[in-house]
């Protein structure tokens, strides 16, 4: 769970106490991990997602994801719901991209460079 500090017990090295991502961070999600966003998050500059990351199904339930980057890569999962279990209707996941205009690309290979912006069709 998110809102877990004992989760984050990797993420604080410097002070050595677990302690949930403070607004600003580069977060990742390394691969064997199942994280559940359980209540809002700060701000996070990056979220890189290499294992999964869901929303919290409970009934009611409202949580947003908020950052300037989100990458979901090499077999990462980023969901809510599926057509086995789909997220209750009544429950509510937002995710939040805080960037504008003037956010930096962020280079993911050579060819290929993520920025905040939204493209639509």
């Amino acid at each position: 769970m998110w809102s877990n500090a004992s989760t984050w017990a990797n993420f604080s090295a410097v002070t050595g106490v677990p302690t949930k991502p403070t607004a600003g961070a580069n977060v990742t999600v390394p691969y064997g991990w199942t994280l559940v966003i359980d209540e809002d998050t700060e701000s996070l500059n990056r979220l890189v997602i290499e294992g999964n990351v869901t929303f919290l199904a409970t009934p009611g339930a409202a949580v947003t994801l908020k950052a300037t980057y989100v990458v979901v890569q090499n077999n990462g999962l980023l969901w809510a719901g599926s057509p086995e279990a789909p997220h209750p209707a009544t429950a509510r996941a937002t995710i939040s991209l805080i960037g504008d205009r003037d956010t930096p690309q962020m280079a993911l290979t050579n060819e290929l460079n993520l920025g905040a912006k939204v493209g639509c069709c």
